[in-house]
């Protein structure tokens, strides 16, 4: 496949990235769940993983769309998200309350939801230790489910060609414990997106591919600023779907260089491999990297990061 064709140059760009239902729908639900989640979650429920407590609850298989998934804790419904019309405009006030949430932690930085699933948390990024989170909670108490959080080696800003984002595959299917459930292509097919939503603006994202892989750390072995680069995991990234049936082909052929992609990663069960979700920005006209420099967005470059050395993501 010749990824950087001029035909798939010009596939991209013409989709907007946010919908003004967000802004009426979610504004009050959203800053509520953040509260919340900050202040009502317990700490002594479900580990994080197989290899963490196998005797508390027994495997679950992946569900379809719409199968209720029971267990000890909460039923929980996957069900096809609900999208209405778009319209064609870029909502820049998100709908959370962000500065409440800072106020509780500075470590707040975005929030994830994909409709259809229980996603729907803060994005954290610790200024010191960069698995912190993996095992606190947002008010940064020690806690089995962790949260959702990111590494220094990606701008906070996510105009990184490829943006990665950690949770924990809890048994109970909370954090990033229902991504698994993308492994069944009707659950991807019926829940198409990954919205990001940051202080200044809300970021769509389509989701293309969902699959295991080695458990490397990808953003130590490439060049975020080198192109090369970035066409080098693209042709990795088809190897892999190539493999899978939850791989959307034809929504890939849009992705370039140029693009921007989220990736969520998570435990699987097997400590040699992770499960990720990956999705890709719906860029609005013009681009998302010249529409986030206008806002003010884009952190500066960085050193190239080819001679980090690997740091692992531990269960």
């Amino acid at each position: 496949m010749q990824v950087m064709s001029e035909n798939r140059m010009r596939k991209i760009g013409k989709k907007r990235c946010v919908h003004s239902w967000l802004v009426r729908c979610a504004a009050a639900g959203l800053t509520a769940v953040a509260a919340a989640f900050l202040y009502g979650m317990s700490a002594g429920a479900v580990s994080a993983s197989a290899e963490t407590a196998p005797e508390q609850i027994g495997e679950t298989a992946p569900a379809t769309a719409g199968e209720i998934i029971r267990t000890p804790e909460e039923e929980i419904i996957i069900s096809p998200a609900e999208e209405t019309e778009a319209e064609q405009e870029l909502e820049t006030e998100s709908p959370i309350d962000f500065e409440s949430l800072r106020a509780k932690n500075p470590d707040i930085y975005s929030w994830i939801r994909i409709p259809g699933t229980v996603i729907d948390y803060p994005v954290l990024r610790s200024t010191g230790d960069q698995e912190f989170y993996l095992h606190h909670d947002a008010d940064g108490n020690e806690s089995v489910y962790g949260s959702i959080f990111s590494q220094n080696v990606n701008r906070k800003d996510y105009t990184d060609f490829l943006t990665v984002l950690y949770g924990h595959n809890m048994r109970d299917y909370s954090m990033f414990g229902s991504l698994k459930l993308f492994q069944e292509s009707s659950v991807m097919q019926n829940n198409k997106y990954i919205y990001i939503y940051l202080p200044e603006i809300t970021l769509r994202y389509e989701i293309f591919a969902a699959y295991s892989i080695e458990a490397v750390h990808p953003l130590y072995q490439f060049d975020q600023e080198d192109m090369q680069d970035h066409e080098d995991y693209l042709e990795q990234v088809e190897e892999r779907g190539a493999d899978v049936s939850t791989f959307d082909e034809e929504l890939f052929e849009t992705i370039t260089k140029d693009s921007h992609i989220l990736s969520l990663y998570t435990c699987n069960g097997d400590p040699d491999y992770r499960f990720v979700v990956q999705g890709v920005l719906d860029e609005p006209e013009g681009g998302w990297t010249e529409l986030a420099i206008a806002l003010g967005l884009r952190e500066p470059p960085r050193k190239p990061m080819r001679l980090i050395p690997y740091i692992p993501v531990r269960d």
